[in-house]
This record gives structure tokens, C-alpha cells and sequence, in this order.
């Protein structure tokens, strides 16, 4: 489709170099017809290349949908066990505190 779309562009700036050239009113009437059809003809085929396209990347754009879908609901369970080690490691330093309070506590008591 590439080489026809090349073709085309390449007859409709063909018309345009022949209008340098004198022609008459139904010369020119005739090659703006041939222009409008080749200028047609090219807006299908691009229009066609465009749905082809957009039909190839579908399947792909579901995938890369799900995949972030995936990656969201893995970073979601990661901020939630970061959540929990945070919580754990303030446990664990009141929980030092504390001790270290306590064995003071026993030391001065002896």
C-alpha cells in the first residue's frame, strides 16, 4: 500500500507541474477531475493503513491495560508491607525502649 500511496502522490504532483504548461478550460477540467479521484484513492488507502494499524495495536494496548493494572496492584501490596515493616520496627523500638528502661530499672535497684 506504501508504494501506492507514493504513486498516487507522486501522479498528483504531477498535475500540478502540468498546469505551468497552457492548457485549456477542458484540460484543466479534466486532470482537477483526475487529481480529485488520485486525492480520493489516496484518503481510502490512508484511511484503510489507519484501521489496519489501530486493528494491530488493539490486542496490544489490552495487554499494556493489564499490565498496569498488574503493576498498580503490585505497588498497592508493596505500600502495604511497607506500611507493616514500619509499624513493626516502631514496635520493636518501644519495645527496646522499654527494656532498656527496665534493666536500668534492675540495675539500680541491686
Amino acid at each position: 500500500q506504501k508504494k501506492k500511496m507514493n504513486r498516487l502522490l507522486l501522479e498528483i504532483e504531477g498535475f500540478s507541474s502540468d498546469q505551468k504548461e497552457n492548457l485549456n478550460s477542458d484540460d484543466l477540467q479534466f486532470k482537477l477531475e483526475a487529481a480529485a479521484t488520485k486525492i480520493r484513492q489516496l484518503s481510502a488507502l490512508l484511511e484503510s493503513e489507519v484501521k489496519q494499524r489501530n486493528a494491530e495495536l488493539a490486542p496490544f494496548e489490552s495487554e499494556l491495560a493489564e499490565a498496569k493494572s498488574k503493576l498498580d496492584i503490585a505497588v498497592q501490596r508493596s505500600n502495604a508491607q511497607e506500611m507493616k515493616v514500619t509499624t513493626c520496627k516502631l514496635e520493636l523500638k518501644s519495645a527496646q525502649d522499654a527494656l532498656s528502661k527496665l534493666e536500668k530499672k534492675w540495675s539500680l535497684e541491686k
